[in-house]
């Protein structure tokens, strides 16, 4: 697949061939969706928790005798109708961790690339840098390519000028090649990858 590839200023673009898988039809879809719930549900911490009857602090003690005093009978400070006391079948600590195989998240990350690549969100550069730790530097770089749009940033390691003058650019998040998903791929608008990054992208998804 021709992709289109620009100079490291962002002023000049050619095209080259890549070995990037492409699809037809819908094949690989439920992969990206299936890949995409699995990252999501896996992001959640599951930490909500209430406290039961048994771990409520209090007295066990009775409030009240029985009767004769008037009012409701009660056994215990602890219970679920008094202020602060226990909560029934409150939210309790779990994992919403989903596992997905290594097929299915391969074709899915397959599948993300070759979509982002077909609707034009994918673009190279030749390789990311900056002289100085200027924002404005990258700030100029990224106007030319995508003027608008949020941009994930891709390279296999990141140089440390052109790093420190990304980092505070709002719009844009880096992420190195070996750790790029297919989730992050499809949730931006626009993906920026170094040629030297996208190389080991399509080792890793042609694996």
């Amino acid at each position: 697949m021709k992709l289109k590839v620009y100079s490291p200023d962002g002023a000049k673009t050619q095209e080259k061939d890549f070995a990037l898988k492409e699809f037809e039809g819908k094949k690989g879809i439920q992969a990206l969706k299936d890949t995409i719930v699995a990252y999501q549900a896996s992001a959640r911490q599951g930490n909500a928790k209430t406290k039961n009857f048994g771990e409520v602090k209090g007295t066990g003690k009775k409030p009240w005798r029985q009767k004769g005093t008037g009012n409701a009978r009660h056994g215990s400070r602890r219970s679920p109708l008094w202020v602060k006391g226990a909560v029934v079948f409150g939210p309790r600590p779990r994992d919403w961790s989903v596992t997905i195989n290594q097929k299915v998240r391969q074709l899915a990350f397959q599948r993300a690339l070759f979509d982002k690549a077909t609707e034009g969100g994918l673009s190279l550069i030749e390789k990311i840098v900056s002289a100085k730790p200027k924002t404005k530097v990258i700030a100029q770089l990224l106007t030319r390519i995508h003027p608008e749009g949020k941009i994930l940033l891709v390279d296999e390691t990141f140089e440390k000028n052109a790093e420190m003058a990304t980092r505070n650019i709002e719009r844009v998040q880096m992420v190195d090649a070996a750790t790029v998903n297919a989730w992050d791929i499809v949730r931006f608008q626009r993906v920026l990858i170094s040629e030297q990054g996208f190389q080991k992208i399509l080792a890793r998804a042609n694996a």
